[in-house]
């Protein structure tokens, strides 16, 4: 008698470790999609300071040589949110992935498609054509997060080709040595400092390639999100 009452006991912790694995992933995986956009939105008003001042400067009536460390640091600035856009896409897709096998572990099918006598994305288009929009207002399947990645990419490389003709204008001008040591002392400061901090500071961590290599990568990512056993992720 005592077995079974231990049995249930541990079916019944073991179902409530799984909701509550489910419900903090849930909560992970909205709160990385928050994040997202807020950075976005903090970077670009910082971006947007640097090109004010950028510009302020630039029809300053004295010959004055800001305007090509602002260009710089503006171009890391962009860079380093393109980067961040796809590392805050990376977070935001783990918690999905754990979010349907903690689903997959509690019989769920919230973020799963297979339901119906088709799939659910027929259902859901099938209901969007049915209001008969024109091709303005009507709701399309893009990626938001690509999108955003091709913002700060052409942003980014605006910035490059700024700093470039910046570089080109100021060399011409044929700088004094002071300013031509003051430029190389700066770019070679900062891109120590960020060559150490990303190689110091495990900043960038690849995937599992080879342990991956050779696999079929659906089959293992389809055996995760419909596997009905618990599991503990590192």
């Amino acid at each position: 008698m005592s077995s079974i009452t231990e049995t249930k006991n541990v079916g019944t912790t073991t179902e409530q470790i799984a909701k509550l694995e489910y419900e903090k992933a849930i909560s992970l995986r909205n709160f990385e999609i928050d994040l997202f956009w807020k950075r976005s939105w903090f970077f670009g008003v910082l971006l947007l300071s640097i090109i004010a001042g950028f510009y302020t400067l630039k029809i300053s009536p004295k010959p004055i040589f800001a305007p090509i460390f602002l260009s710089f640091i503006g171009l890391l600035t962009a860079f380093f949110q393109c980067l961040m856009n796809r590392g805050s896409k990376y977070w935001h897709e783990r918690w999905e992935f754990v979010t349907m096998n903690r689903e997959s572990a509690l019989g769920l099918a919230i973020n799963k498609t297979k339901m119906f006598s088709k799939t659910e994305r027929y259902y859901i288009d099938a209901c969007i054509l049915a209001k008969d929009e024109n091709i303005l207002t009507q709701s399309h399947r893009f990626s938001v997060s690509k999108l955003t990645f091709l913002v700060w990419d052409i942003v980014c490389i605006c910035c490059l080709l700024v700093w470039i003709n910046e570089s080109i204008q100021i060399f011409s001008l044929k700088p004094n040595w002071d300013f031509t040591i003051t430029l190389i002392v700066f770019y070679t400061t900062i891109v120590t400092y960020i060559y150490i901090f990303f190689k110091k500071g495990k900043v960038f961590e690849g995937f599992m390639r080879k342990e991956l290599q050779g696999k079929n990568l659906k089959e293992e990512s389809e055996n995760y999100v419909q596997n009905r056993t618990l599991q503990i992720l590192e």
